[in-house]
């Protein structure tokens, strides 16, 4: 699955050049492949490798394993109506930050 660039910038929230060096550090561990769309050579497409995939996978139920044990004795509704509201907390940054930048 490919990515790009500018995209995963946009739903990380982060600004080009800290998103740039992120990259480039996971480039030369190997879990990171960039290439150049066919389409238009002003677009920079993201390839997780097999390696990347792997830690992603690692990652992922280490991820999985802490938010359990965190949220363990917290009953589902409550865990629910948690993360609807961080949720639209999130949206609502995302246009304040669009309002922002449009100013």
């Amino acid at each position: 699955m490919q990515r790009l660039v500018s995209e995963l910038a946009e739903v990380q929230g982060i600004e080009l050049p800290p998103l740039m060096r992120t990259l480039t550090q996971l480039e030369k561990q190997g879990y990171l492949l960039r290439s150049t769309s066919p389409y238009d050579k002003r677009i920079r497409l993201l390839t997780l490798t097999a390696e990347g995939l792997t830690k992603l996978e690692d990652l992922n139920r280490v991820i999985e394993t802490y938010q359990s044990r965190v949220t363990r004795t917290i009953p589902e509704a409550d865990l629910a109506t948690f993360s609807t509201t961080l949720n639209q907390i999130a949206c609502n940054l995302r246009i304040i930050r669009e309002e922002d930048n449009k100013i």
